[in-house]
């Protein structure tokens, strides 16, 4: 959908985003195509936080640091490890609007942490992923690793035996991370 002109791509992750973007995306001018897993599920942001289409939300940590929003954004970002020493902590930036991405932010979080993991449950190839590494390939090349859908076609099974299928689980992420921090800057 990343492809078509003028669409923007939602993909929200929690209760909170989806009631709210799902308001957003309705009023929202022009074509929103908005992408929901049919996995139940919770709140991971408070329902008295405002989200807005393309606003960032950084709810990880800047090494000892507390929550952000970032009201100012165009777009969304990738996760990105803090680094890959034991005992350090990641920066994870929530992703529910995939396009259009804020290229500036995502830059400045790979300068903040030298490495990028993007996580999504979809394919590599035309999602997340692809949109953070086209972002940091013209602005500010840093080591990207994409965890989510290898290029082939989906299978049936319950939500956990896919996350396991296509290695999708926190340890598949984690082993990611640890890949990448070894390219960092």
């Amino acid at each position: 959908m990343r492809a078509l002109p003028n669409m923007t791509v939602v993909c929200p992750g929690d209760l909170t985003s989806t009631e709210q973007l799902t308001e957003a995306a309705v009023a929202h001018p022009g074509p929103v195509f908005l992408r929901l897993s049919r996995e139940p599920v919770g709140r991971l942001i408070h329902p008295s936080t405002t989200l807005t289409l393309g606003a960032l939300w950084f709810c990880g940590r800047w090494g000892r640091g507390s929550h952000r929003h970032r009201d100012d954004a165009g777009g969304g970002a990738g996760g990105s490890p803090g680094s890959g020493r034991r005992g350090t902590e990641a920066c994870v930036l929530y992703v529910h609007t995939v396009k259009p991405l804020d290229a500036a932010a995502v830059c400045e979080v790979a300068t903040r942490t030298g490495a990028v993991v993007t996580c999504e449950e979809h394919s590599v190839i035309g999602g997340l992923g692809s949109a953070v590494c086209e972002a940091l390939a013209e602005a500010c090349p840093t080591p990207v690793a994409r965890v989510g859908l290898p290029d082939t076609f989906g299978q049936s099974g319950s939500y956990a035996q896919l996350l396991e299928a296509y290695s999708l689980t926190a340890g598949h992420v984690a082993a990611a991370a640890k890949r990448v921090m070894s390219h960092a800057r």
